[in-house]
């Protein structure tokens, strides 16, 4: 059997329902930069560029809000603990109770750092003379000092004024050794770079030679290109010459021996007399 046909008003009820329902479960797609129908290519590159830094623009906007909101925050808790703490009552004195409990989680002396005997003469008496310690190796060998009017000598010279032993060497004899090593290293690096090879000698003397032969080359074709001109001019000037010997005189004659003259020339350019 056939089911029976629904009325006009529960369809439009019904058909209104869904809808609702479609227009609550549309997806979202995002914002959109451009066309969708774009070829691969420049212009497309372009719009995803484009879109990809919007996005890293609005990441890096909400990250900065939520900084800012932390930040002030914060400022409001300090400031809530500065008005408490301002508002708060003093503390009560402390008692003997307390004062024993203080007395007993004090930190015992002798569990305190040791100091260097020295450091604690230095701060029981700050007017005491230091030790002076000796400069160091570098300082000593900066400039040449006084040599030492103190020089050791052995126990058994010392009764024997006369006697001449070798004195230990001095700060200044250390300066003087130093300064000669510089000298030394400053003349080997110069014979070293005096000795240094030419490793492009064989390329310089390829480039020179290639040099040469341009400009003779350039020099060739400067030579045949005024060859040329001068050979033009001549042809030139022969023709003119010609059709000026060609014209009749007064009595209708042709110049005879005007003609004459340029022919001969002309034999003796082609004879090479």
């Amino acid at each position: 059997m056939a089911a029976k046909r629904a009325r006009e008003d529960e369809v439009q009820s019904g058909g209104a329902t869904a809808d609702g329902e479609q227009s609550k479960k549309k997806p979202r797609h995002g914002f959109k930069v451009g066309p969708d129908n774009l070829p691969d290519g420049t212009w497309r590159r372009k719009v995803i560029k484009i879109k990809e830094n919007l996005i890293v623009q609005a990441k890096v906007k909400k990250q900065y809000a939520k900084v800012k909101a932390s930040l002030e925050k914060q400022q409001q808790e300090q400031q809530e603990q500065a008005k408490a703490s301002e508002t708060a009552p003093p503390p009560p004195p402390p008692t003997t109770n307390d004062a024993s409990t203080a007395a007993e989680t004090a930190p015992h002396p002798e569990s305190a750092p040791q100091i260097h005997p020295a450091r604690q003469a230095m701060l029981d008496d700050p007017n005491a003379p230091t030790q002076q310690l000796p400069p160091p190796r570098a300082a000593r060998i900066v400039g040449p000092p006084a040599a030492s009017a103190n020089a050791t000598t052995p126990l058994s010279n010392q009764g024997n004024p006369n006697a001449t032993t070798p004195l230990a060497p001095t700060q200044e004899d250390e300066y003087r050794n130093a300064m000669d090593l510089k000298r030394s290293k400053t003349v080997r690096n110069r014979e070293k770079a005096q000795r240094r090879p030419g490793y492009f000698d064989k390329q310089l003397a390829e480039a020179e030679a290639k040099k040469a032969e341009l400009d003779a080359r350039l020099a060739e074709v400067a030579r045949r290109e005024a060859e040329k001109t001068k050979r033009i001019a001549d042809r030139e000037k022969y023709r003119k010459a010609m059709a000026k010997a060609r014209l009749p005189g007064r009595d209708g004659k042709r110049k005879v021996g005007r003609e004459g003259n340029l022919l001969l020339d002309k034999v003796k350019r082609i004879v090479g007399a």
